[in-house]
């Protein structure tokens, strides 16, 4: 099989479709300055959710206790259900 030869023509075409669509240094600047104010707001978010997590986690600290407590608590029922003669399936 033969390549097609390619016209000076069809390279003509085909520069100018590629200036045609091709970014302006204005529009790139343009692009670069949205993409920083972009990247600016996204770390600032980032910050902001940080900064929440941290006011939150005393208050998670505080509850970690009581799910071992309600385990324990859920040990003691099936033991008493048990001495009852309760049979009962724990459903999730």
């Amino acid at each position: 099989m033969m390549a097609k030869e390619t016209t000076l023509e069809e390279i003509g075409e085909m520069l100018s479709r590629v200036v045609e669509h091709m970014a302006t240094k204005e529009e790139l600047t343009a692009f670069r300055e949205e993409a920083v104010e972009s990247f600016r707001e996204f770390r600032e978010e980032l910050a902001e959710i940080r900064r929440d997590l941290e006011e939150l986690k005393p208050s998670v600290d505080n509850t970690t206790g009581y799910s071992k407590e309600i385990d324990h608590a859920l040990a003691r029922i099936a033991r008493i259900e048990k001495h009852l003669g309760i049979n009962t399936k724990a459903t999730a």
